[in-house]
């Protein structure tokens, strides 16, 4: 009965800490400028001012990193994605170039802001770091959200 007992908790700990394992891997991925293509258009990705990733699950439950050069990549690559579910997107914080979940983020749309695949978007860790952003690149703050015309699944115009 003891040796059941152990079986079962032993059993039932593994699959606590099998279903925490993916959990677990859903953060940023590494950015290697210089070194790394963009997985939507297949530039180098280079300036780490714009660039954005996502997680994304496979058809048989894997999770894959993907890296864009540009938040105009990663909202492409949302519209034409055919397979596999988005389960976290990323951008780079335009000051500290550090990784923010979409959700954090204030976006900066500007026809001024010239960004790697001209999409003219930014996205700032703050609204007060946006309205800075827009003092020199006037535009509009938004939401990531509000990038992707729902409705259609292509990217918003400035």
């Amino acid at each position: 009965m003891m040796h059941r007992l152990m079986v079962v908790l032993v059993l039932f700990a593994a699959a606590i800490c099998g279903s925490c394992r993916d959990e677990e891997r859903i953060e940023p991925p590494a950015l290697h400028l210089g070194a790394q293509e963009c997985d939507f258009c297949r530039m180098m990705v280079s300036d780490g001012r714009f660039a954005a990733a996502c997680i994304v699950r496979e058809s048989d439950g894997r999770l894959t990193s993907l890296v864009f050069d540009d938040i105009g990549c990663l909202l492409r690559y949302e519209a034409e994605a055919t397979s596999g579910g988005i389960v976290q997107r990323y951008v780079t914080d335009y000051e500290s170039e550090q990784w923010l979940t979409t959700e954090q983020a204030t976006i900066v749309q500007s026809e001024q802001l010239h960004t790697p695949m001209a999409c003219g978007i930014a996205a700032c860790a703050t609204s007060q770091a946006a309205d800075r952003l827009l003092a020199q690149f006037p535009g509009r703050k938004r939401l990531y959200r509000d990038l992707v015309s729902h409705d259609q699944q292509t990217p918003a115009t400035p």
